[in-house]
């Protein structure tokens, strides 16, 4: 057996008489000139770089196939026995397909020549190892005629004494001319192969690894599809597939929440073809966007015009709520309004998530309807305490924190963000009411504290996790985006929108997976610290470019999540400073004449006691416009009373800013503020 490239002469017999070293010294002759070896080179490398091509195919099928990284199809044994031996044999595929190459190309030169080059032109009788001529010719001793021959059957040629005569030039016609020695032309053949390899070959190898390197990488990216399992264990509950088109959740019985917003676009096409003027209202102002909105406001006619255009504005958003929920009100209305309220947010109720093409997620449209009933509830409250209407009141505030209580109890970021801006809105409406309708306070407070409001942020940083993960693997799953780690033309348009990128690398699949789990994991440790003793945030990592779509970024949640608490916590000392101006006449002088439970007077973000000032003064009223009269705030994290030491009231975070901050140090938050 011969090893591919070695000993190619004894594949054939006509050279059996010759020694090793002669046949040797005549297969390299056989090679030619430069050109000829040149040829072969590219032919070889050529070789070598398609079967690295088809092998590099063949590993990114291989990868995905055994599911390497989620091992859901094979076990690590079934992987490795089946791995091993085709990594041995793809690794020498490229090497023994150019040996392969050349030893077939070397076997053409050595036949041809001594199948056409060193035979007789006459008879085609062999003539290697016959005497030749300085020229080159050979004289057949069977028919006599002078044939020329291959110069590489010099190496064959031997004297009397039976030895070999290598002594002719070997070089065939004219000799070589005056610069062109032989010493040159092999340089120059070396270094034209050197360009040809560095200019061609490299680039080419270089593409095919990347390329090989970019299709595992997508393939593995593949990997991380979020499954049923992944999301029942980051939910902590039961969930139940549907179809992505399906609008309506199914619960066996008539949902309230889908009944309100029937009626909403019912009463919303009335109120447009009675009065019109409201067509963009209609399109504009859906309940799952209404903000709170000032009531009747009216500004001096000497006030500027943007406090004139937007006082407007607010009267017409009231105008248009007021419209529609005088047009839905009814006995179907209340019966929905009532279901909401008496009915307790279940933790074991399956959550809706729809298949995609890599996996599973949760159904995007799932809980829209809490913000139509929610915020309908809302406003209906301060339309029964307008009105006089206590069972209106009290049944649309009971509504309203059930829908707080359902999108916060059910961990998913965009639920939660919805529950903590709806609670504002709602709190901020029960201090206009219970300053409206006081003799409503008591039964106010009976119905807040008895439907606390409570989330696991835990649970919801374990799905943003997957979420965001899903983000940005989005991007890494598409080779055509990342084939080479930063601005390709696609990545570009789809990512960039056709805008320079911002700074960074696109990173390994790994590395981009392994820089979310950090952001999550310093979320969650933000969040199970105590406010005041919380420890230091990890910056996100900005060399890699998706960094912004990961994890949950310091700059927002945290403010956000701690004035909302603070708001939370300080909602039953207002009712009880306005439940105590009903009996007396005035706000209390210090919040201990309120009798509250001493944990109900411990400011949640600093751990001490409440900041409270019974009487602001003109130029606190004049900025802050607190509701009431008086100020009530957090000391914040910092656990120092800023406001006191200082005397401005800019110092306030109030609620329209909690999200435009990163760092409540140094300030103080301000719990009757009006909200914007």
């Amino acid at each position: 057996m011969r090893i591919p490239g070695r000993k190619i002469w004894r594949a054939f017999s006509e050279l059996d008489e010759f020694s090793d070293e002669q046949c040797a010294r005549f297969v390299r002759s056989a090679w030619g000139g430069w050109v000829q070896r040149m040829l072969a080179s590219v032919l070889v490398i050529g070789t070598f770089a398609a079967t690295l091509l088809v092998v590099g195919w063949a590993m990114v099928w291989l990868y995905s196939e055994l599911d390497i990284d989620n091992r859901k199809r094979y076990s690590d044994l079934q992987i490795a026995m089946m791995a091993v031996p085709i990594v041995v044999v793809v690794a020498a595929a490229a090497p023994f397909m150019a040996l392969i190459a050349r030893d077939l190309l070397l076997r053409g030169l050595v036949w041809r020549v001594l199948n056409i080059g060193g035979v007789c032109t006459k008879c085609n009788y062999p003539l290697y190892g016959l005497p030749l001529s300085k020229e080159m010719m050979c004289s057949c001793p069977e028919c006599g005629a002078e044939s020329s021959v291959d110069a590489a059957l010099v190496e064959l040629v031997r004297n009397d004494a039976g030895q070999t005569v290598a002594e002719r030039k070997r070089g065939r016609g004219k000799e070589t001319g005056f610069f062109w020695t032989p010493w040159r032309l092999k340089l120059a053949a070396r270094s034209l192969l050197v360009v040809f390899g560095v200019v061609f070959v490299l680039p080419v190898a270089v593409l095919l690894v990347n390329e090989a390197i970019v299709r595992m990488e997508a393939a593995r990216a593949r990997s991380y599809s979020t499954s049923v399992e992944a999301l029942k264990r980051a939910l902590g509950r039961s969930v139940v597939v549907v179809p992505m088109v399906e609008t309506e959740r199914r619960r066996g019985e008539v949902d309230p929440q889908t009944t309100i917003r029937n009626l909403y676009l019912k009463a919303g096409a009335e109120v447009v073809e009675r009065d019109g003027g409201f067509q963009s209202n209609l399109a504009n102002e859906s309940p799952q966007g209404w903000r709170f909105a000032k009531r009747n406001s009216v500004v001096p006619a000497d006030a500027p015009e943007e406090a004139r255009r937007l006082a407007e504005a607010e009267n017409k958003h009231m105008a248009w709520r007021r419209a529609v929920l005088d047009a839905m009100e009814g006995e179907e209305l209340a019966g929905a309004i009532r279901a909401i309220g008496v009915k307790t947010p279940s933790a074991e109720a399956p959550v809706p998530i729809v298949e995609i093409s890599d996996g599973y997620m949760i159904k995007a449209e799932f809980g829209w309807w809490t913000g139509y009933g929610g915020n309908i509830a809302i406003e209906r409250m301060w339309l029964g305490a307008e009105a006089g209407d206590r069972a209106k009141f009290e049944e649309s505030l009971r509504a309203a924190l059930a829908t707080i209580q359902e999108d916060a109890g059910l961990p998913v970021m965009q639920r939660w963000w919805s529950a903590m801006w709806r609670e504002r809105i709602l709190y901020q409406t029960l201090r206009d009411c219970v300053r409206m309708r006081p003799e409503w306070i008591g039964s106010a407070r009976e119905i807040v504290a008895s439907m606390p409001i409570v989330e696991n942020m835990d649970r919801v940083l374990e799905v943003e996790r997957i979420e965001a993960r899903g983000r940005v693997l989005e991007y890494l799953k598409q080779p055509d985006l990342v084939r080479f780690n930063r601005f390709t033309p696609e990545l570009v348009r789809v990512y960039g929108g056709g805008a320079a990128l911002p700074p960074g690398r696109v990173g390994w699949v790994g590395e981009n997976v392994a820089a979310n789990d950090v952001l999550i994991e310093n979320a969650k440790a933000q969040f199970a610290a105590l406010p005041w003793a919380r420890p230091k945030a990890v910056a996100a990592p900005t060399g890699l470019l998706f960094a912004q779509q990961m994890g949950v970024q310091s700059t927002w949640y945290l403010p956000l999540f701690d004035t909302v608490h603070a708001a939370r916590a300080g909602m039953p000392v207002i009712l009880a400073i306005e439940a105590y101006r009903a009996r007396h006449g005035r706000a209390p002088g210090a919040l201990s004449e309120l009798g509250l439970a001493p944990e109900t007077l411990v400011d949640p973000l600093s751990g001490k006691a409440w900041g409270y000032i019974a009487e602001a003064d003109a130029k606190a009223v004049q900025a802050l416009k607190p509701t009431g009269g008086y100020l009530l705030y957090s000391l914040s994290l910092d656990g120092l009373d800023d406001y006191r030491a200082t005397g401005d009231p800019t110092i306030f975070v109030v609620n329209a800013d909690s999200w435009r901050i990163s760092d409540l140090h140094g300030r103080d938050v301000l719990i009757n503020s009006e909200l914007k």
